[in-house]
Order: C-alpha cells, then sequence, then structure tokens
C-alpha cells in the first residue's frame, strides 16, 4: 500500500482549541450553529458553512459552498491556518474512556483505490460524492479525512509508539465529549512509508450514505 508525506494546513498550536470541531457528518446545521457560535475560527464555518446562512438554505445550495471557499480563504489569510514549511506524515492518536487507537495522516494513492487495494466494502451514495467533490472544489483542498483500516502490523506499531514517545506533540486536545486528540509531527517518514509498502491492502471505512465513523484510523 502506498503513502506520501505532504505538508498539511494546520492551526497554530494556540489556535487548536478554537479551531477544532467534530466532522461534518455528525452534527446537523443547529448544532453546527451552537458549536461555532461566538468562535469565529471555528472550522464549521468551513465544513458547515450554511451555519452562516439564512434557514431556509438548501445545503446543496451553491452559495453554501460559495461560503466554504470564502471562509477557508479568510482562514489562511488570519493565520487560523498554515502550512507545514515540508512534506511530513502525522501520528494521530484517539482515546476516549479505556479505548485508544493509533494512526497516521498522510496521502494515499488514487491507484490503490482503482486496483482494490484499498478495498470497498460497500457503495457510496452519488449525492455524498457529487457535495464532497463540489466542496474540495470550492476549497481547492480536502477538508475532511478519509478513514481506513488496516490489519496490525508490529513493525508499523512500534515505529508509531517511537515517534509519540520521541518528542512532544503538535496538539493535544480535549472535546466537550471527552475524547482526546493528540497529533505528532513525523518528520522522518520513510520507516513508516516503508512499513505501509507491506501491507497488502486497507479497507475502507465507508458508511451508507458515503461518510466515515468518527475515531477510525
Amino acid at each position: 500500500m502506498q503513502i506520501r508525506p505532504f505538508s498539511a494546513l494546520r492551526p497554530p498550536p494556540e489556535l487548536a482549541d478554537h479551531v477544532a470541531a467534530p466532522p461534518y457528518d455528525v452534527v446537523d446545521t443547529r448544532m453546527a450553529r451552537r458549536l461555532a457560535e461566538g468562535n469565529p475560527m471555528s472550522f464549521l464555518r468551513i465544513t458547515r458553512p450554511e451555519l452562516e446562512l439564512p434557514d431556509a438554505t438548501d445545503i446543496h445550495d451553491d452559495a453554501v459552498y460559495d461560503r466554504a471557499g470564502a471562509n477557508f480563504r479568510a482562514f489562511l489569510e488570519q493565520g487560523y491556518l498554515a502550512a507545514d514549511p515540508d512534506p511530513c506524515l502525522y501520528v494521530y492518536r484517539i482515546a476516549v474512556g479505556g479505548h485508544v487507537q493509533t494512526g497516521v495522516v498522510a496521502l494515499c494513492s488514487v491507484d490503490d483505490y482503482a486496483s482494490n487495494v484499498i478495498r470497498r466494502h460497500e457503495k457510496t451514495r452519488s449525492a455524498t460524492e457529487t457535495d464532497r467533490t463540489r466542496h474540495i472544489a470550492a476549497l481547492g483542498a480536502q477538508a475532511g479525512p478519509v478513514f481506513l483500516l488496516h490489519r496490525d502490523h508490529d513493525r508499523l506499531a512500534g515505529l508509531l509508539a517511537a515517534a509519540s514517545e520521541a518528542e512532544a506533540p503538535l496538539y493535544d486536545v480535549a472535546t466537550h465529549e471527552g475524547v482526546r486528540h493528540t497529533i505528532w509531527r513525523l518528520s522522518d517518514p520513510e520507516g513508516v512509508v516503508g512499513a505501509f509498502a507491506e501491507l497488502d491492502g486497507a479497507y475502507d471505512e465507508a458508511g451508507p450514505d458515503g461518510t466515515f465513523p468518527v475515531g477510525t484510523t
């Protein structure tokens, strides 16, 4: 399986608590408005931009995608998001209660998806595919990760554990639901890229509506 480092657009650590937001597909417009109220830095202003538009606005209206693009550009201009200077991978750990999942944030190969190295267990809805395509086009960026699963791999697990112990995390944020998100920057990605190349594939965890479960890595 092929992965590649990339230069993420991410918030400065001191703004992470303000920018962090739940995935677009686990909140409706009303909840998004409540969560973003009084917080101009909430990432929901990019992923659920209809929260800034009149109640009657259809969530697939052109105005919604236009607002997403405008807000995204404003986040960059205001410094709420900035690009890492060099491509890298990120170790991402989610902990809730006694359950901990650790994964890698990376670019995956479209060829692997087309050739079923990334295995698709069900079809996604065309309406959801169109919505996400329009959102990506409006931003010129991907605002929501695709979550994949892979079989246990001892060497990869060891590399991720070592990376998380070697230095302080970029972010360590706890949400109001009690979910803790911890992220490390992996500036030397060769070992992890090589470990992924040893995997025979991964599993696309898309749900029946084309969305992805929170916290699956």
